[in-house]
């Protein structure tokens, strides 16, 4: 893949009627989204103090010899857990008994092996079609 770049956004963003033209400038002039994946308000909410749900956004810049798909798939997850709560406690996966091994309770591992898939799989047909 060339020209590729993760941005966090807020959600806000991504929603808001008054974002529109931030979209359609991102999605229609600039950029081809390869993936959304939605992150817990717990992420920042130990450092900065801030509530908020955010999203990575995985664009690739469209242009050069990259044809750009009428129709293409775009990877999509939400992560509910990041391995910490909104305290800033590490959480553990818990095992059928109620106790708690020593893995980190994060589904980000999980995501990352998907998207890893995805792009191996299914981007690589989008951008050859």
């Amino acid at each position: 893949m060339k020209s590729q770049v993760c941005i966090l956004v807020s959600n806000g963003i991504l929603s808001s009627s008054n974002q529109a033209h931030f979209r359609q400038w991102l999605l229609k002039d600039m950029a081809l989204l390869i993936a959304s994946i939605q992150l817990p308000t717990e992420n920042f909410q130990v450092e900065c103090g801030l509530g908020i749900i955010t999203s990575f956004l995985i664009l690739q810049r469209k242009g050069g010899d990259l044809p750009v798909p009428e129709d293409y798939s775009i990877f999509m997850a939400v992560a509910d857990k990041i391995g910490f709560d909104s305290r800033g406690r590490r959480l553990f996966r818990s095992i059928t008994n109620g106790q708690q091994t020593q893995e980190i309770d994060s589904d980000l591992p999980l995501i990352i092996e998907k998207f890893k898939k995805f792009l191996k799989e299914v981007w690589q047909n989008n951008v050859e079609k």
